[in-house]
């Protein structure tokens, strides 16, 4: 970026941002976050009345936005939540030195029992708002709902790389011995069309045993806020791939929250299973799309915005802390 961008994008944060700096002591840690509130016209109203510890308002900050000088545009990674940190979670272990944008559409969670328009809407709306504000030159709609009815549309209507996610049958076709597979993913994923033509021309000689759950969603996001979830609720949610006798020898983590809880479900299972997502799969496609790769040694300012109330969000600040998020707040959000 030229430094007379840098010096216009200062401006319009200085101009356009009323920054306010929340500090919360995290296992005896003191982590400073930013929720940023700017005076934009907006149908989608937001309280800050944070819940475990009330926001402040202590001084007015002028912070410049630094990028890296290898990497001018960052990336977006979009989700309706808080499932989209597994797909993050994989595109920096393998490309560490890129800079990403992170955002959860907390506002309209979940999307899975939403009407199609809606989330076409929704994904639509959202990541226009992301590419206006950030220019990235790369996203990823890190939500298989999503991906699976809005990705054609958003490729349409963005003008840079739109990577989506849907449910990894084809390498699990390909890796299981006894032919048996299991799938795990929200209904509406299991219900749709698109999954049934994955099954067909990657398993079509596997006994596939689908499984939905809207539950185990709400789960993941409880467990990154460190709320407690039970062995029991994550045992009911496998058990139906084991009865009658069924013994699948690999599960398909069909949506991108799944993978958060890898390690609590193979507690849940009574038989070693070999897990599969999309999550590096989608890293190495990053790789290929984007014109060059950031140092590993480049410094990244990743930030995690989020929709709606921030109500949820200071529970999330241990997780987004120790994953390297050096930024929080909320996603501007125009007519």
């Amino acid at each position: 970026m030229t430094s007379k961008k840098v010096t216009e994008l200062y401006n319009t944060v200085l101009q356009r941002s009323v920054q306010f700096s929340g500090k919360t002591a995290i296992s005896g840690r003191l982590l400073q976050y930013e929720l940023i509130c700017k005076p934009v016209a907006s149908v989608y109203p937001v309280c800050f009345c944070g819940t475990t510890a009330p926001l402040s308002m202590q001084r007015l900050t002028q912070r410049p936005i630094h990028r890296s000088i290898q990497q001018e545009n960052p990336i977006v990674i979009f989700d309706s939540g808080v499932g989209g940190l597994s797909i993050y979670q994989e595109v920096k272990r393998r490309l560490p030195g890129i800079e990403v944008i992170y955002c959860a559409d907390n506002e309209a969670f979940p999307y899975g029992p939403k009407p199609e328009a809606e989330v076409i809407d929704r994904t639509l709306y959202c990541l226009s708002q992301l590419a206006e504000q950030y220019q990235p030159s790369l996203a990823i709609i890190a939500c298989n709902t999503a991906s699976t009815i809005s990705l054609p549309r958003a490729r349409q209507t963005l003008q840079i790389p739109v990577v989506g996610v849907v449910p990894a049958i084809k390498p699990a076709g390909e890796w299981s011995k006894k032919r048996s597979i299991g799938l795990l993913a929200t209904p509406g994923t299991i219900a749709r069309e698109y999954t049934h033509q994955l099954i067909r021309d990657f398993a079509r000689d596997c006994d596939v045993i689908s499984v939905g759950s809207s539950e185990l969603v709400e789960m993941a996001e409880r467990h990154l806020r460190e709320q407690p979830v039970s062995h029991e609720e994550y045992k009911t949610v496998v058990e139906p791939f084991f009865a009658n006798g069924k013994q699948p020898d690999c599960i398909v983590l069909g949506c991108t929250h799944f993978p958060l809880l890898e390690q609590q479900l193979q507690a849940a299972c009574p038989a070693p299973i070999h897990w599969i997502n999309s999550g590096e799969a989608i890293a190495r496609r990053v790789e290929f799309l984007l014109d060059t790769v950031p140092d590993s040694r480049t410094p990244t300012s990743d930030r995690f915005i989020y929709t709606g109330s921030p109500d949820g969000i200071h529970a999330l600040m241990p997780a987004l802390e120790s994953m390297g998020f050096q930024e929080v707040h909320e996603l501007e959000q125009g007519s």
